[in-house]
């Protein structure tokens, strides 16, 4: 009876072991890849000493036990300094920013001065610049003056690079600077809602064009000693070899021609922004130009008296 008793305490003292190793094992089965550089280190310093371990079953566990312990510790640290890091700039950032700005979430306004950036079908990387002034008539509708500076170019210029590195449009001979002031309406579709949201409005503007036509300069090797610099003349400078590269910046203005016309634009116009004083915005639309006479950009090309163009442009301004 008594070793019946003691062989079943045994039993049962094995299991219980058993039972505990699995418990731990699956507790930090999860951490595993995390520690298995430690686990690596300790194998191979207790390489000669493996009867330690086998004398001491518990020793193993009982280091991966302290190995977790000392990195929930340390979690749990730099759980509490982010959190009230983050916490500290949140609330010093809105107590800041709605401290400062009282009109955030109020979009009324009577007076806005946009300024603009445009990128348009018939312009390069940059299409030009727009300044507009917008005046209240009600609620929903808007009044506006506003003014393009932009450069028109030919659909079929390319670029070509020279032996000395520069870059010039081989064919034109000439620059098209069209000035358009304009009168427009605004209707507002749909409004913000406050702190967040767009605005949508459509709008359309008509008015004059005024268009500078600016001679283009190259830079052309006559011989293997002389160069000049001209107006390009297809007549004159036939092999692009001998281009050099293009003439000085508004070199010829003072030879300019003036072209007189119209423009209409029809557009749809985003609005962001969570404050009364300023905004931004980017202007989606069609734009229509025509002038008086036909436009000689390319003379070796057909050229245009009627331009069109699908364009963007990005506004910041100001609202009173």
């Amino acid at each position: 009876m008594g070793k019946d008793k003691s062989n079943n305490q045994g039993k049962i003292t094995s299991s219980a072991l058993k039972g505990n190793c699995f418990e731990i094992w699956d507790l930090e089965y999860s951490y595993r890849s995390q520690i298995i550089l430690v686990e690596f280190l300790i194998k191979r310093i207790l390489y000669g000493r493996i009867f330690i371990i086998a004398l001491n079953p518990y020793f193993y566990i009982w280091l991966k036990t302290y190995f977790k312990s000392l990195r929930l510790i340390v979690n749990q640290f730099m759980m509490r300094r982010i959190t009230l890091i983050s916490t500290f700039f949140l609330l010093f950032s809105a107590t800041f920013s709605f401290g400062q700005r009282e009109d955030a979430g109020n979009y009324e306004y009577d007076r806005e001065v946009l300024f603009g950036i445009n990128k348009n079908t018939n312009g390069g990387l940059i299409g030009g610049f727009v300044l507009k002034m917008g005046y209240r008539i009600d609620e929903t509708n808007f009044q506006f003056f506003g003014l393009d500076l932009v450069n028109v170019k030919n659909p079929k210029e390319v670029r070509y690079n020279t032996v000395l590195g520069n870059s010039y449009i081989f064919g034109k001979s000439n620059y098209l600077y069209s000035i358009r002031p304009y009168y427009g309406r605004e209707v507002i579709v749909f409004k913000k809602a406050p702190q967040q949201g767009v605005q949508v409005s459509l709008l359309g503007a008509i008015g004059p064009t005024i268009g500078i036509i600016a001679p283009y300069y190259i830079e052309y090797a006559v011989n293997r000693l002389e160069t000049v610099r001209e107006q390009y003349d297809p007549e004159v400078h036939q092999s692009r070899f001998n281009i050099l590269g293009p003439g000085r910046l508004f070199e010829g203005i003072g030879q300019s021609q003036v072209a007189f016309g119209g423009n209409a634009k029809a557009a749809v116009l985003f609005e962001f922004g969570v404050f009364k004083s300023n905004v931004t915005g980017l202007e989606l639309g069609y734009q229509l130009e025509g002038f008086t006479k036909e436009i000689p950009l390319m003379p070796t090309v057909e050229n245009r008296q009627v331009f069109q163009s699908v364009y963007f442009t990005f506004f910041y301004g100001f609202r009173k």
